[in-house]
């Protein structure tokens, strides 16, 4: 009994409802430019989120700057000798 009547009551939703993806143009059009309509849209819309922390420094990163500083004094070292 409660399978007929599930029945029946989808084949009447299915019938009588009209999907959303079925509207006038003119309705769509009229919708679209009401300046009421896309405030409340707007209003509606999450705030953008934060910009996401700057990542920590890495231990590799430093490391690169270690590197880098001594490849530096090493180039100082062959043009100039080591400081006396």
């Amino acid at each position: 009994m409660s399978a007929v009547v599930l029945i029946t009551l989808a084949i009447a939703c299915s019938v009588l409802a009209r999907p959303l993806s079925v509207i006038d143009d003119q309705e769509e059009q009229e919708l679209l430019t009401d300046p009421h309509f896309a405030g409340w849209l707007q209003a509606q819309e999450p705030p953008p989120p934060p910009p996401p922390p700057p990542p920590p420094p890495s231990a590799s990163r430093s490391w690169n700057n270690i590197f880098r500083f001594m490849a530096r004094l090493n180039d100082y070292y062959v043009l100039f000798g080591r400081a006396r």
